[in-house]
């Protein structure tokens, strides 16, 4: 019943293709997210959103709650599949986990589906107008920084882990 439902990443609500310098204002990463964890089962314990900073927020509120995710530092917990990692963009770059929850702000998650020895890799939507899979640098202990809060992987300021509830 929104507006952004009728988005595909080349056209607009209308069904109308739009030019690729446009492309920004028809984002859909956080869609593709939201239809994922619909897919999967979450019911009413995702908070479904056109805007990731909508589930990070909510999941940063409902530390005790019933709520799908659980927001964690990323130098605190291991990211592991079924978690979503969470970075702020333009703008909103350098939000960090105290910042939360900030909304609205512009941001970005993605899927972890596998954790390996030094590196997770991650699903996306909206990566160059396509779903994509990328490799992001961890800890040996599997996190997405150091202790004192650097992150390992140059290309995006992780902010947030979304720990997906036992």
């Amino acid at each position: 019943g929104r507006n952004e439902g009728s988005w595909t990443g080349r056209h607009d609500m209308f069904g109308v293709e739009f030019d690729a310098d446009q492309d920004r204002q028809y984002p859909w990463s956080a869609a593709f997210v939201s239809y994922v964890m619909r897919i999967a089962g979450a019911g009413d314990r995702f908070a479904y959103s056109p805007g990731h900073w909508s589930y990070i927020d909510a999941a940063r509120r409902d530390g005790n709650g019933d709520g799908l995710f659980v927001a964690e530092r990323v130098e605190e917990v291991a990211p592991r599949p079924g978690d979503l990692i969470c970075t702020g963009r333009g703008p909103d770059r350098a939000l960090r986990y105290d910042d939360l929850p900030a909304g609205p702000y512009l941001s970005h998650c993605d899927i972890v589906v596998a954790a390996q020895a030094r590196q997770i890799s991650v699903v996306g939507g909206n990566v160059d107008d396509a779903v994509t899979m990328k490799h992001v640098p961890v800890t040996a202990q599997g996190t997405l920084a150091m202790p004192d809060g650097r992150v390992l992987d140059t290309r995006y300021a992780w902010m947030v882990v979304l720990r997906l509830r036992d």
